[in-house]
C-alpha cells in the first residue's frame, strides 16, 4: 500500500511540473537546482563539435524556459528604471523649487520697490535703518562723473527697478536685480552696449561691483586685481533681451582719496556683458577737495592775467586809449595767442620771430621722445587718444601704425597688465622699437597715473659722478633737497642778523614761517626715503658692474664723472636711472647688449624677483627672455599675438600653430590644384575654396608661412677669402 501511494504521489508531481512547463512559467529554485537525471548507460556517441553543442544548448534553453541569469537581468533592468524615474522626479522637484524661489524673490523685490524701505543701517548700532532722504542724498552725490570707455557720458541711476533698461541703446531689461537693489544702496551706471567699461569719479569712499558674463578665454587677466565673489555670496542680476547671462561678480573697494578716480577698462573680445554698480560707504566722510596741481594753478594764473589785460584794454578811459600799450605788453599778448593756438597776423608773426631770435628756447634732449616720430602715422579706434585717468592695465585695441610706404601694424591690439613682464619678439625692421617709442610718447592711451620710461639712449656726459647722476633723476627729491638747503641758509642769515641788531630787524612771523616750512620739507624728504636713496643707487650700480673703488685708480668706480665713461657704461647709468625710479611701465630695448654676463644675471634676478611693476623687453637673448618674461607678444601678420609663458613655452605653442597653419595651407593648395585639373579657372577655383573653408570672399587664400632666416657671409683674407 505504501508503494502504491508513493507511485501516485510521484505521478501527481510530474503532472504538475508538466502543466507549469506548458503554461511558460518557471521556478527560480528549479532553475537554480535542476533535477538530476538518472544516468543511463548507452552506446558511446561520436564526438560533437562546439557548434552542435551550442545549438543543442539553445534548444534546451527554449524548451526549459528562462534561466536564472536571464531572470536576474530582468530584475536589474526593473531596478535601474525605477532609479532613473526617481532621479528625474527629484530633478523636476528641484526645478520647481528653484522656480518657486525665484518667483518669491521677484515678488519680494517688487514689494521692496513699491514700499521703498531702504535697508541701510545707521551709525547708532541699535539695528535702526537710515532715513530714506539721507540715503538718497548720499547716493546722488557719490558719483560726480561717469563716462564709457569710449568717452561718451554714462547715466548714473540711483533708482534702478525690475523692467528697466540694461543699456541706453538696446532692448535688454532687468528681470531681477538680485541683491543689487536700490533699497540696498546700489547705484547703477548705465551706458551703451557697444561701449562697455567706464571711467568714474567718486566723492566719498565706495565699493565697485562688476557683473560679468562668461569670457571667451578663462585665463584673460581682465580686472585681475579685483576680488572675485563666491557664487553663493550674492544673488546676481538677471537680464533678458539677448544680453549674455551674468556668471561672475568682481569687487573693488575704494577707501582713500587717491582712489577717487576709478577705471573699468573695456572688456576683451568675447566678454559680452559688463555691468557696473557702486555702493557708497554711508557712514564715512566725503573725500576732501583736491588740491590744485601746478599745471592747473599755472593755467589759472594765465587766465587771470589774460582777463586783467582784456579788462584793461577794453574798459580803459579816453586818456588811456590814446596811450598805446608797451612793447612788453604786446609781446605778452602775442605769446598768449601762440600758447592758445590762435592765428597771428603778419605783424604779430614778425614780432614773435624777433622775440625768439632774442630769447631762443632751449630744449632738454632728455625730455624729448627718443627717435623721430614725425614720419609715422598712427590711427586709433574712435579716432581719439583718450587715456583713462587710472587703471591696472593698459589696453589699446584696433590701432594702425604706418611708416612711409609700409604698414607696421594693422588693426593690432596690445594689453599690458601691472605686475606682468612682456617680451616683444619679431623680425628686425617690423616695428618693435617703434611701438615702444609711441607708448613712451603717449601716442597710445596709457593710463594717466602711469609713469613710463623707455631705456634706449645713453646718459648725457656730465661732470657729476655716476651716483649723483642717478640720484638727480628723482626730480622731486632733488627740488626738496635744494629747498631744504635754501631754508637752512635763510635761518642762518636770520641768526646772524639777530646777533648784529639784537633781533630788531628779524620779524617773528617770518622766522616762524621759515621754521614751519623747513619742518614740512624735512617730513616730505623722510617720507620719500631720501636718506636711503644713495644706498639703493649704489646697490643698483654695483649690480650693473660698477665698483666702490677710488675714482683716481679704479676706472669702473661709481664715483667717477660720467663724462669719463664710454658709451656702453653710460648706457648702464641710463638703465640704473630707470631701475631707481621704478616707473609703472619700464620698457627696455636690447638691455643685455651693453652688459657682461654677471650684470645680465643680476638684471635677470632684479626684474623677475624685485621689480614690482610692468616691464616690456625687446631682446634677442633667449635665456634672458626665459628667465624674465611671463608673457610674449609676437609680431605676426602685422598683429601682436599674445602667448602666455616664457620663451620656451612660446616656442612650443608657436611651432604647433605653424604646423596647423601649414596643414591648412596644404589643404587649400591641394583643393586648388584639383579644381584646376577639372577645368576651373583660378578665380572660379578660389571662389569655391573660400565657400568651402568659410573664408570671406573679399579676403585672399592663406599664404605660405615663411621662416625668418638670417644669413651671414664671412669673408676671410689672403688666399682663402671665403670661409
Amino acid at each position: 500500500d505504501d508503494k502504491d501511494e508513493k507511485d501516485k504521489k510521484d505521478k501527481k508531481e510530474k503532472k504538475e511540473k508538466k502543466e507549469k512547463s506548458d503554461v511558460g512559467g518557471f521556478s527560480l529554485w528549479e532553475s537554480a537546482a535542476p533535477e538530476q537525471a538518472v544516468p543511463t548507460f548507452a552506446a558511446v556517441k561520436a564526438p560533437q563539435d562546439k557548434r552542435e553543442k551550442e545549438r543543442e544548448r539553445e534548444k534546451q534553453e527554449k524548451k526549459e524556459g528562462p534561466t536564472l541569469m536571464k531572470a536576474s537581468d530582468l530584475i536589474q533592468a526593473t531596478i535601474s528604471k525605477k532609479q532613473e524615474q526617481a532621479k528625474q522626479a527629484k530633478k523636476e522637484d528641484e526645478a520647481k523649487r528653484a522656480k518657486a524661489n525665484k518667483e518669491a524673490r521677484r515678488a519680494q523685490e517688487a514689494k521692496d520697490e513699491e514700499e521703498e524701505d531702504f535697508q541701510i543701517m545707521d551709525k547708532s548700532g541699535l539695528g535702526n535703518f537710515m532715513d530714506k532722504r539721507e540715503v538718497m542724498d548720499v547716493m546722488k552725490n557719490t558719483v560726480s562723473e561717469a563716462s564709457s570707455s569710449a568717452g561718451t557720458r554714462c547715466q548714473v541711476s540711483t533708482r534702478t527697478l525690475m523692467g528697466d533698461k540694461v543699456f541706453l541703446n538696446k532692448g535688454s531689461t532687468f528681470q531681477s536685480l538680485g541683491d543689487f537693489k536700490t533699497v540696498k544702496g546700489f547705484i547703477y551706471l548705465r551706458g551703451s552696449q557697444e561701449e562697455l567699461g567706464c571711467n568714474l569719479r567718486l566723492t566719498r569712499p565706495a565699493t565697485l561691483y562688476a557683473c560679468l558674463s562668461a569670457p571667451a578665454n578663462v585665463d584673460d587677466p581682465y580686472l585681475g586685481s579685483w576680488e572675485v565673489l563666491p557664487d553663493d555670496a550674492m544673488a546676481f542680476p538677471e537680464v533678458d533681451g539677448g544680453a549674455a547671462e551674468i556668471i561672475e561678480v568682481r569687487r573693488k573697494k575704494c577707501r582713500d582719496p587717491q582712489s577717487r578716480t576709478v577705471s573699468v577698462p573695456k572688456p576683451p573680445v568675447g566678454l559680452e556683458t559688463c555691468l557696473v554698480f557702486v555702493v557708497p560707504d554711508f557712514h564715512s566722510e566725503p573725500f576732501p577737495e583736491e588740491e590744485e596741481t601746478e599745471e592747473e594753478a599755472l593755467a589759472r594764473r594765465r587766465q587771470e592775467a589774460a582777463d586783467k589785460r582784456a579788462a584793461k584794454f577794453g574798459n580803459a578811459g579816453t586818456a588811456e586809449k590814446e596811450q598805446e600799450p608797451s612793447l612788453e605788453e604786446k609781446i605778452e599778448v602775442v605769446l598768449e595767442k601762440v600758447r592758445k593756438g590762435e592765428k597771428l597776423s603778419n605783424k604779430e608773426k614778425r614780432m614773435h620771430e624777433k622775440h625768439l631770435e632774442k630769447n631762443p628756447e632751449y630744449k632738454n634732449v632728455d625730455d624729448e621722445a627718443p627717435g623721430s616720430m614725425k614720419a609715422f602715422t598712427i590711427s586709433l579706434e574712435g579716432g581719439k587718444n583718450e587715456p583713462p585717468a587710472a587703471g591696472d592695465s593698459f589696453v589699446c585695441e584696433n590701432f594702425t601704425l604706418t611708416a612711409p610706404g609700409q604698414t607696421l601694424f594693422d588693426n593690432a591690439s596690445i594689453t599690458i597688465v601691472q605686475g606682468k613682464r612682456y617680451g616683444i619678439l619679431g623680425p628686425n625692421g617690423m616695428g618693435k622699437t617703434t611701438i615702444l617709442r609711441h607708448i613712451a610718447s603717449r601716442d597710445l592711451p596709457v593710463p594717466l597715473n602711469w609713469d613710463v620710461i623707455l631705456v634706449e639712449q645713453e646718459a648725457k656726459a656730465s661732470d657729476r659722478s655716476a651716483v649723483d647722476e642717478v640720484l638727480s633723476a628723482d626730480l622731486k627729491t632733488m627740488e626738496l633737497l635744494q629747498r631744504e638747503e635754501q631754508l637752512l641758509k635763510q635761518l642762518e642769515a636770520f641768526e646772524d642778523r639777530m646777533r648784529e641788531a639784537s633781533g630788531d630787524e628779524v620779524s617773528p612771523e617770518e622766522l616762524e614761517r621759515t621754521r614751519v616750512e623747513l619742518e614740512q620739507v624735512a617730513a616730505e624728504l623722510e617720507a620719500s626715503g631720501s636718506e636711503s636713496a644713495e644706498a639703493s643707487v649704489r646697490k643698483i650700480l654695483c649690480g650693473l658692474g660698477f665698483t666702490n673703488g677710488s675714482p683716481e685708480s679704479d676706472r669702473f668706480s661709481m664715483d667717477r664723472p660720467v663724462v669719463q665713461f664710454s658709451g656702453g657704461w653710460r648706457m648702464r647709468i641710463s638703465l640704473a636711472k630707470a631701475l631707481f625710479l621704478q616707473p609703472k611701465l619700464l620698457m627696455l630695448d636690447e638691455p643685455t647688449n651693453h652688459l657682461d654676463l654677471d650684470a645680465v644675471l643680476w638684471l635677470d634676478n632684479y626684474l623677475s624677483e624685485v621689480y614690482p611693476h610692468a616691464v616690456v623687453v625687446v631682446s634677442h637673448d633667449a635665456d634672458f627672455l626665459d628667465s624674465v618674461c611671463t608673457d610674449i607678444l609676437h609680431l605676426e601678420a602685422r598683429k601682436l599675438v599674445h602667448y602666455r609663458g616664457d620663451y620656451t613655452a612660446f616656442k612650443k605653442m608657436h611651432n604647433q600653430k605653424k604646423q596647423q597653419l601649414d596643414k591648412e595651407y596644404k589643404k587649400q593648395q591641394d583643393e586648388l590644384k584639383a579644381l584646376k585639373k577639372k577645368g576651373k579657372t583660378r578665380e572660379e577655383a578660389e571662389e569655391l575654396i573660400k565657400k568651402k573653408f568659410g573664408i570671406d570672399l573679399h579676403d585672399s587664400l592663406m599664404e605660405k608661412q615663411k621662416d625668418y632666416i638670417v644669413k651671414f657671409n664671412f669673408i676671410g683674407h689672403g688666399m682663402y677669402r671665403s670661409l
